[in-house]
């Protein structure tokens, strides 16, 4: 009986179109959770950056954000009222990505240098990734392993390792310890001797010279029985030294790779047949979700590499287009878009549906491209939820026209 409804919870759950809650619904009512508490209105601007912003990323906790852009730095506010608590500056080149530790103590940011550049940018390290204490503001370690921009990083479960991606050939995709003091203290370098057939082409096998990273992901694996009203912070209590972790990486090849970040060997590369310009795990680590140039957005199989679902209608031309999992049990995928502003609220249902919103009613400065925008509900509390926070589009892609389309 009680397995039975669980069920009949998980049937209303899923009939829902704006389903955004952790709590299970009542059996005595009809479940619908309102629109309205959707981030569809602007309930703040941030113009400190005096160029293009780039990436854009919540704590883990939703009590800060980091912001990255094209003019060489990184501002970190806080969420109650957006005042400034750090600038991290000091680089030689544009930031194009950041990440936050899983205890939100560190960041990582990757600079890359912009064409033209003055004389003396160009002869010093151009690309490097840099780890920066969050409380103080300092720079803990500057990496320049890579010789060519350095386009992505991620965390490992447990915030003792992380890796740095970049499009040099010889150094594609780096695993490091969070206290390596040195280039030379790299744990591994993923890819180098990585020849396995694809899951599309088996013809089709991976070397070094066609292994330039554009984005990665790291997820540790939940059990496949996780709940649809489970928190999505509240992972489980197994020992995270016994959970299986996955690293996904995209390169320029059209092609996800993914390793066993434990053992460190390939198990699965995925050809795709178009360009990919992001990768994100679900929570659970069972699924990816990927941008493609050609203007589509897939969940994929982690494992499998097996397409679940597909998402059109989204433009992808000029600019590196970012998408996310969103809500309170990641049932939401949201997305940039090229023009103005135009974000995809996909719903992850039998038959998903969407919403697309255009900034053709919002005020016309949304053009600015130096302007990070947030967006919240309408009757939005005075404080950030941080797990609504962490992967909405009001985190990672409420950044109208700069976040969500990342321009390179």
């Amino acid at each position: 009986m009680a397995e039975l409804l669980t069920q009949v919870k998980e049937a209303s759950i899923q009939s829902c179109t704006y389903h955004n809650t952790r709590q299970w619904p009542s059996l005595y009512t009809d479940h619908v959770c309102d629109r309205d508490a959707f981030p569809l209105d602007t309930v703040c601007e941030l113009d400190r950056h005096t160029d293009e912003v780039w990436f854009i990323a919540f704590s883990n906790d939703g009590t800060r954000l980091a912001t990255a852009s094209k003019d060489s730095i990184v501002i970190i506010y806080e969420t109650q009222s957006f005042q400034i608590l750090h600038i991290l500056c000091g680089y030689k080149g544009s930031v194009g990505y950041l990440s936050w530790s899983p205890d939100d103590t560190k960041i990582i940011t990757c600079s890359q240098i912009t064409y033209p550049a003055p004389a003396e940018v160009r002869l010093s390290k151009e690309h490097c990734a840099q780890i920066w204490d969050t409380e103080t503001g300092s720079c803990l370690h500057t990496i320049n392993k890579h010789n060519e921009p350095v386009t992505t990083a991620a965390w490992s479960p447990d915030g003792q390792t992380f890796v740095t991606g970049s499009l040099d050939r010889k150094h594609p995709l780096v695993m490091w310890s969070v206290n390596a003091t040195s280039d030379d203290d790299h744990l591994h370098i993923f890819g180098l001797s990585s020849t396995l057939p694809t899951t599309n082409n088996p013809s089709i096998t991976s070397t070094t010279q066609d292994f330039r990273v554009q984005d990665c992901s790291i997820a540790a694996l939940s059990p496949s029985s996780t709940s649809l009203a489970a928190a999505p912070d509240q992972q489980s209590t197994t020992d995270l030294a016994n959970r299986p972790i996955r690293l996904a990486a995209v390169c320029a090849r059209k092609t996800i790779h993914i390793f066993d970040y434990r053992t460190r060997q390939k198990l699965n590369q995925i050809q795709v047949g178009y360009e990919l310009t992001s990768v994100n795990y679900s929570r659970d680590g069972l699924e990816l979700l990927i941008n493609l140039s050609n203007g589509e957005l897939w969940t994929v199989d982690g494992e499998q590499g097996i397409v679940n679902m597909k998402f059109y209608g989204r433009g992808q031309d000029q600019f590196v287009i970012r998408s996310t999992w969103g809500g309170a049990t990641e049932g939401v995928i949201v997305s940039g878009g090229e023009g103005k502003l135009m974000l995809l609220l996909c719903l992850r249902h039998d038959y998903p549906s969407s919403r697309v919103i255009d900034t053709d009613s919002f005020p016309s400065r949304c053009e600015n491209q130096h302007l990070a925008s947030l967006y919240g509900p309408t009757y939005r509390t005075t404080r950030w939820s941080s797990w609504w926070l962490r992967q909405c589009c009001c985190v990672e892609l409420c950044q109208t026209c700069n976040v969500c389309v990342c321009r390179r």
